[in-house]
């Protein structure tokens, strides 16, 4: 297939390119100073030998890096270097700055990857150029990121603010319960990993969760108490079932769900007896013989026997 003007007029650019003195004049004359303070244009190595991926195929033959230097000209470590991305443009392209940030991020991943993971470390620099001979002149679009968004007071949030971090540990319960169907989650993410958290517990389900039931979903409630159960460190669940029985009275299929629970993590010893602790609970806050059994697993005959005023109870079809 011939070739169309425009891919050999990106080949010839990267022909061009790969020589790394046709490379270090372009950055030498093209660069600010601040640039040019810091590296030696003449000192450079082609990064794309070692760069795969979408970017090598584009245009990595223009991937640069050069050692950092500092006020006397000396290299500043070995780890320490510029990163210098050259692009060629023979059109014009409004979304230009969104490419060449896709293109910074998979450089940095990449750098990532070579072993360059640690949280102490920092980003190499990546200073960007883009090289255009289109027919409209001067280049019509703007090169800023921010100005792709049309409301500039929002742009300025996003590009030049930085991003929000919600720090749990340093809101206050009582701020954070007054975030309404979003306390639940934060206040249970803050306290989870907490060994004595038994007062927490139940003021959660008494004072949040509970006020908030006809306004959550019950697939949620759901998932609130799987959370529990599989991150939180409940170590009495005999205690924690009855709370949640008495906190939650109406709530029979996420009950039956946590006594599922219970039973596929719970323990062989005593459970029985525990079982028929939570049935002598469930029978004094009225709930039918026949869900106390579902729940704890106990004959029907054993609930009758547990309290004698109980026995009028009628076993439902």
């Amino acid at each position: 297939m011939k070739k169309t003007h425009r891919t050999k007029h990106d080949a010839f650019f990267k022909a061009s390119m790969r020589h790394l003195l046709i490379a270090g004049d372009c950055i030498d004359h093209n660069s600010p100073d601040i640039i040019l303070r810091r590296i030696n244009p003449t000192n450079l190595t082609r990064y794309f030998d070692s760069f795969s991926g979408y970017v090598q195929e584009h245009f990595a033959e223009a991937i640069y890096t050069t050692p950092l230097l500092d006020d006397e000209g000396n290299e500043t470590g070995e780890d320490a270097f510029l990163a210098i991305l050259v692009e060629h443009k023979s059109q014009p392209d409004r979304f230009l700055p969104l490419q060449l940030e896709r293109y910074k991020i998979e450089f940095w991943e990449h750098w990532r990857q070579q072993g360059n993971n640690s949280q102490k470390k920092h980003l190499p620099p990546l200073w960007t150029m883009v090289f255009y001979h289109g027919k409209e002149t001067p280049y019509p679009y703007s090169t800023r990121m921010r100005d792709l968004i049309a409301d500039p007071e929002l742009a300025a949030l996003m590009f030049d603010e930085p991003y929000r971090v919600i720090d749990l540990n340093q809101i206050p319960d009582e701020a954070l319960k007054k975030q309404g169907r979003a306390a639940i989650f934060q206040l249970l993410h803050k306290h989870i990993r907490e060994r004595d958290n038994r007062a927490f517990l139940e003021d959660l389900m008494h004072n949040v969760v509970k006020p908030l039931l006809p306004h959550i979903k019950r697939d949620y409630l759901r998932d609130i108490l799987a959370y529990l159960l599989s991150c939180g460190n409940i170590n009495d669940e005999k205690w924690f079932t009855e709370m949640i029985i008495e906190t939650l009275p109406d709530c029979e299929d996420e009950l039956m769900t946590l006594a599922q629970k219970f039973m596929e993590k719970g323990k062989e010893e005593g459970k029985e007896e525990n079982n028929r602790q939570i049935a002598k609970r469930m029978l004094a806050k009225g709930q039918s013989v026949d869900f106390i059994s579902e729940i704890t697993g106990l004959p029907v005959a054993n609930i009758y026997q547990l309290n004698e005023k109980h026995a009028e109870y009628t076993v439902s079809a």
